[in-house]
Order: C-alpha cells, then sequence, then structure tokens
C-alpha cells in the first residue's frame, strides 16, 4: 500500500509500473451498488464515484475512483484506489475446480504436511500473524498458493 501525491510523483510511478504490470481490459462497472454515482456529502463539496474493472499479467482486479469539483468547474482526480482480486497462475477452487477431499491419508497428515512444506518451499511470506496476516494467509492457502505466516511474538494474534 503507497500513497502518491501530485501530478509528477504520479507520471513517475505509472511510467515505471505501467509496462511492469501489463495493464487492460479496463471495463467501467455500471451495476447498481458499483455504477457511478454522485455524492454530496457537504454542500460545497461534490464528488463523482466510479468503479472499473482491470487487468494485469498476473491477475484480474477492481478499482474505485472518485472525482471532485474545483473551484474553476473542472473535475480533479482526488483518489483511486485498486484491489487484485485474483490470480491467473492460481484460479479459485470453485466448481470443477473444487478440490475435494482425499480419504488417503488423515487429517493430521494432511496438515503436518502443509506446516512442513514437503511439497515444496512456500511461495509467499506473509510477516505478522495479526488480523491482516492472517486474512491474507487463509486467502492465499484458499487459492493454493503456499504460504508461511511468521511473527516475531509466540502466540498468532498477539499483537500488544
Amino acid at each position: 500500500m503507497r500513497t502518491i501525491r501530485g501530478h509528477p510523483s504520479i507520471k513517475r510511478m505509472l511510467d515505471v509500473r505501467l509496462a511492469a504490470t501489463g495493464l487492460s481490459a479496463f471495463q467501467l462497472i455500471k451495476d447498481e451498488i458499483h455504477g457511478p454515482m454522485i455524492i454530496k456529502p457537504l454542500p460545497d463539496l461534490v464528488f463523482i464515484r466510479f468503479c472499473f474493472d482491470f487487468e494485469t499479467k498476473h491477475g484480474k482486479g477492481i478499482a474505485v475512483a472518485f472525482l471532485v469539483s474545483t473551484s474553476n468547474g473542472t473535475w480533479k482526480a482526488w483518489s483511486l484506489l485498486t484491489r487484485l482480486g485474483s490470480l491467473k497462475a492460481y484460479p479459485e477452487k470453485i466448481g470443477t475446480l473444487h478440490s475435494r477431499p482425499s480419504h488417503h491419508e488423515s487429517w493430521e497428515d494432511q496438515r503436518r504436511q502443509e506446516f512442513e512444506f514437503d511439497e515444496g518451499d512456500p511461495t509467499v511470506l506473509v510477516i505478522g500473524a495479526g488480523h491482516c496476516g492472517l486474512q491474507v494467509a487463509a486467502r492465499l492457502t484458499y487459492l493454493s498458493v503456499p504460504t508461511l505466516v511468521i511473527d516475531k511474538n509466540q502466540r498468532v494474534g498477539n499483537n500488544v
């Protein structure tokens, strides 16, 4: 996560990242929840919010953009939030991809193999076993991405 402000900084980031990510397939979302909407939180403040789908070399995502009216009557980008929702190399295990339980091994054996990475090294290292770290690890595990979570604390979720 990062915040980038100002035209020069945004241009510099886009020049570096656009080719590497392969950003493409922009599609405005027009449904009732994500469709373009005028938001007027204060009498003198108006936003236009719109959402769009996009693709990268590695996955598919969604973005939320906010435009704000300026004093001269033009619209200016206020914020753009993006989220990669799926990974192309690790499709969700739904429908025909849903893994069926194996009756050849016990649950304990399956968990041991998972913890010991018998199949190879983890693909992702999540640093921090708090709520966010565990959520990311759970999602990656659901996508069958080998994930290792580490934390400086002895107990999971012990963020004191």
